[in-house]
């Protein structure tokens, strides 16, 4: 971890990390994990202010392997096949904004991760 910082309002306390890019989804699975051991159904995380640091071909297959997902159980998450969720990967074709809004929701992340 880079930097924490921390912020209290009221009766409630916020943390923002800074992480390598890498780092990030390792640490978003643990911080979920103990949100669950704590009681909490929800973790709030923003990514808004985080900017991709690979194109968005690149970035789809590192995010898909990180989380373990094949290209074919990713296609049947996105409603497409998985020639598609390939020929995005390679960049043969393009991601349109309906699925990077869904993959922005699988993966957790901005949908800017996958818009050129």
């Amino acid at each position: 971890m880079r930097a924490i910082t921390e912020e209290r309002v009221g009766a409630e306390t916020s943390f923002r990390l800074t992480v390598p890019n890498d780092k990030a989804p390792a640490v978003r699975k643990m911080l979920e994990g103990m949100m669950v051991l704590m009681g909490e159904s929800s973790l709030m995380l923003s990514f808004d202010d985080v900017e991709p640091d690979l194109p968005p071909g690149p970035m789809l297959k590192r995010l898909r392997k990180e989380n373990g997902f094949s290209q074919k159980a990713l296609a049947e998450k996105l409603g497409t096949n998985q020639v598609r969720v390939s020929d995005m990967e390679q960049g043969v074709r393009a991601i349109p904004p309906e699925l990077a809004m869904k993959m922005a929701e699988v993966f957790g992340v901005s949908a800017k991760f996958f818009m050129p």
